[in-house]
């Protein structure tokens, strides 16, 4: 039994090593992570309640001799859904606009016709709950219609 403070104070002690050594190294430990949204976060502290979902990164200082520029803005980036599903079909003129769109950003996406797809029209009325087209699957997120306002705040550089 004596066995568990030991381990305490062993684990204290090795606590406040790390911190001592990273302050006098000047290096700093910032925390990174992406939300639900697929924003990234980098900050002094990890999220509440999602310390796993963080990773810790130890930054140094700049030179001390170096000075130091204006001070930075505080930017979020976003990093761009892995996959962009747009459902179509061939005389809709909406659907056109919206892939030129998705073309002239440089975005991937893959196109599903509808009306040559009949496993994919049923895929995009259980996603959407529509048989209108487009629909534009980014991530998680369903756009029923060419809304490029809400395409513009999802691939925000």
């Amino acid at each position: 039994m004596r066995r568990a403070p030991c381990l305490l104070w062993l684990a204290v002690a090795a606590a406040f090593a790390v911190t001592l050594i990273a302050g006098l190294s000047g290096a700093a430990i910032l925390y990174r992570w992406v939300d639900d949204r697929g924003v990234v976060h980098v900050s002094e502290s990890p999220p509440e309640g999602k310390m796993d979902a963080a990773q810790a990164i130890a930054v140094e200082d700049a030179d001390k001799g170096a000075k130091a520029g204006p001070p930075a803005e505080n930017k979020v980036f976003r990093v761009r859904p892995a996959e962009v599903t747009i459902y179509t079909t061939p005389t809709c003129p909406w659907c056109h606009r919206a892939k030129a769109w998705l073309r002239d950003k440089k975005i991937r996406y893959r196109e599903i016709d509808i009306t040559s797809d009949r496993s994919g029209l049923d895929e995009m009325v259980k996603i959407s709950g529509q048989t209108g087209v487009p629909v534009i699957v980014v991530g998680d997120e369903v756009i029923v219609g060419f809304n490029q306002s809400r395409l513009n705040e999802i691939f925000k550089e």
